[in-house]
Order: C-alpha cells, then structure tokens, then sequence
C-alpha cells in the first residue's frame, strides 16, 4: 500500500491510495471518520442503550408532551362543542321533507312525532324535540340539546323555523356559544 511517506506508484490512483490519503494519514489509515467499524459501533450503541436515557432528556420529552397538551385540549374541546352543535341542528333538519309533506297535506299539528314523522330521540336529547306549526305554514322544530353533551352545550337550544314563505331558517341560543361553533346558514339568537 504505502512504502513509508512516499505513496506507491501501482497503487496511488487507485482506491487503496484514494482511501489512504483522504480518510487517513501517513501509512495508518482512520478508520471511524468515513468508515464506520461495525464491532466496536454496535458495542457502543448497546452501551447507550443499556444506559437509558438521562434527567435531562426525559424533562425535555415532558415539556413537549406537556405544550402539545396544552394546545390539543382547547382545540379538542372546542371541534365537540361545534360537532354536537352540528349533530343537533342536521338532526332536527332530517325532517323538514316529513313536515313539509303534512303541512302541504293540511296537517298542521304533530302530536306524535314518533308516527307521523318517524321522530327518533337522539342522545344529545333528554326530551323529545317539539314540532310547533301554525295554519299558514309557519312554525319551528325546537330542540333542547340537554341530554349526553358538553356542558357548555347543555341546555343548548336549537330552532330550525319555517316562513310562510316556505324558507327555513336555523337560530341558536345558549350561554357561553359563539358564532364560531354554529352550524352553515344558522344565527346567535340572545
């Protein structure tokens, strides 16, 4: 390979050389920049591995935990409140085409939602929801979100309301909502 300082001429251009004058120096190559040994590597990381991790890292890796956490949480309570606002108000919107149909029928009272509407009560509801139409069409489906919610929807009320027009319009009401947590087309009523 090397004949003392002087590079040998058979071998200088090739890979021997190449390896010998950029990775190690004189006639002792440097085995652990370029070329990694793999018994004493593999020593090594069982070692790190053995030996765990320090207080230092686990501090860190709380820390991080505790900053996601702290970002997470409002945003997740936040999507629930929106998505049972949501959940209710479609909920109550499935039965615009049942009541639609009776009020073009003439039937303007509903006193058994169950059967003349196929009304089934949701979680989010303790009660039954209320079906209130007048003889010229107008009217609401009120729902008072009061049963399995968020206690900053609960007691939550949701009025999907129908003109005499024949135009339906949505309008919540309940402390502590904002308008960012209602549903498309609907209103912050108080």
């Amino acid at each position: 390979m090397m004949n003392g300082n002087a590079p040998n001429p058979v071998t200088f251009w090739g890979f021997r050389a190449w390896h010998a004058v950029w990775i190690g120096v004189g006639d002792q190559p440097c085995r652990n920049r370029l070329m990694p040994n793999p018994s004493t590597d593999t020593t090594r990381l069982l070692q790190r591995l053995r030996r765990g991790f320090t207080l230092i890292e686990m501090m860190i890796v709380v820390a991080v935990i505790g900053i996601l956490a702290a970002l997470a949480i409002p945003a997740y309570q936040h999507y629930i409140v929106k998505t049972q606002i949501s959940r209710g108000f479609w909920e109550a919107s499935n039965y615009k085409t049942a009541v639609e149909e009776r009020l073009h029928n003439g039937v303007f009272v509903f006193p058994d939602p169950a059967g003349t509407l196929g009304y089934v009560r949701s979680t989010l509801t303790a009660a039954d929801d209320t079906f209130a139409f007048n003889a010229d069409g107008s009217g609401a489906i009120v729902v008072l979100l009061n049963g399995d919610v968020h206690p900053v929807v609960r007691g939550a009320r949701i009025t999907v309301g129908r003109l005499t027009s024949g135009g339906w319009t949505c309008a919540v009401r309940g402390d502590g909502l904002t308008s960012m947590v209602l549903p498309p087309g609907c209103t912050l009523d108080g």
